[in-house]
């Protein structure tokens, strides 16, 4: 089992200009680190939105580096996405990659969190920016 520090090291979190947070996952994790690293990237975002509270930001969750297709999302880290895609602050969510799981992930999100017209699937950073600059 990977520890805390191991598992921060597998996503790079910032906040980009003024309404942007980008989040890098580097590293496929089995079920229990998964579930710990959908805590710690949640936890996160959601101190920048209680720090901002006048703002609402646009997501991009970019999931290209990972090289290995997973079987599964745990149902502890599709409920913690899914609340944090729910969130009054967050406009648009974009999830970027070219593996074929996680865009039937992302399209099972989209229709949990019901706010389908505000996440969707990229193959690539740019589409998704141009996306956040349309109304």
């Amino acid at each position: 089992m990977m520890s805390l520090e191991e598992i921060e090291k597998t996503v790079i979190l910032k906040k980009e200009g003024g309404n942007l947070i980008s989040v890098t996952f580097t590293q496929y994790l089995a079920e229990q680190e998964s579930s710990e690293q959908a805590n710690l990237v949640v936890g996160k975002i959601e101190e920048i939105l209680k720090n901002n509270p006048e703002i609402g930001f646009n997501l991009i969750f970019d999931l290209s580096p990972i090289k290995i297709l997973p079987s599964f999302i745990t149902n502890e880290s599709q409920e913690k996405y899914r609340g944090l895609a729910e969130h009054k602050q967050v406009r648009k969510v974009a999830i970027i990659g070219a593996n074929l799981f996680f865009k039937v992930a992302t399209n099972f999100l989209m229709t949990a969190s019901r706010r389908g017209t505000s996440i969707k699937w990229f193959s690539n950073r740019e589409e998704a920016l141009n996306w956040f600059s349309k109304v």
